[in-house]
């Protein structure tokens, strides 16, 4: 073999190595994406609507930002909702019926 064809075969290494690189982070990545389930989001929707509430209920706000609780309320009200479209399109998808 001449040196040409050992550039090219070295040259062939190297790009497929970075290939299988690229391959192996995209694998890792989706691995991480694939272990949250449906139940960890809608778990965490529904921290967050205990938390919004809580803060309504106790009234912790600033006397210096009044709209901030209006906002959590109406916050709270589309939360509620797209948490209760959401379950229960993963129940139909499951066939659950609870």
């Amino acid at each position: 073999m001449n040196i040409d064809t050992n550039k090219n075969i070295d040259s062939e290494i190297a790009e497929l190595k970075k290939k299988l690189e690229l391959l192996e982070n995209y694998k890792k990545n989706v691995e991480r994406n694939s272990s949250l389930t449906i139940e960890d989001n809608l778990k965490t929707i529904d921290g967050i609507i205990r938390n919004k509430k809580l803060a309504i209920m106790k009234n912790k706000y600033s006397k210096t930002v009044p709209l901030s609780s209006y906002y959590d309320h109406e916050l709270v009200a589309h939360l509620e909702a797209t948490y209760n479209i959401l379950c229960a399109l993963n129940n139909s998808i499951n066939g659950n019926n609870r």
